[in-house]
């Protein structure tokens, strides 16, 4: 794992697209959903496709992240929609309560 660099995450999903039941390109024991540093995986010496090229669906496995948190890209990029609205807002009517000006941001980015 740490000789590849491939991130955990991607490698799970990898392997247990090519142990997926409908494909069986390699075997997993125990069968199961979830992938632990005991579970083995081989290449199915059974398996046999007349196709050159094996069309392997990829999973998505659902990451354990925190749903509330946001993505630094996009966090920046909801800044600068938020700073240029704000700016056009404070272009057209010069002063302004910060109460006011806040409703009109969010009535405006939503």
């Amino acid at each position: 794992l740490d000789l590849t660099g491939i991130p955990r995450e991607e490698l799970e999903a990898a392997v247990l697209s090519m142990a997926h039941p409908k494909i069986k390109v390699m075997r997993k024991a125990p069968n199961s959903k979830d992938i632990a540093d005991s579970h083995k995986f081989q290449i199915n010496p059974g398996y046999t496709n007349p196709r050159a090229k094996v069309p392997i669906p990829t999973l998505s496995i659902k990451a354990n992240k925190d749903p509330n948190k946001v993505d630094p890209a996009i966090f920046t990029l909801r800044r600068h929609q938020m700073d240029a609205a704000i700016v056009r807002i404070m272009k057209a009517r010069k002063t302004m309560k910060h109460q006011e000006l806040v409703a009109e941001v969010v009535k405006q980015l939503i």
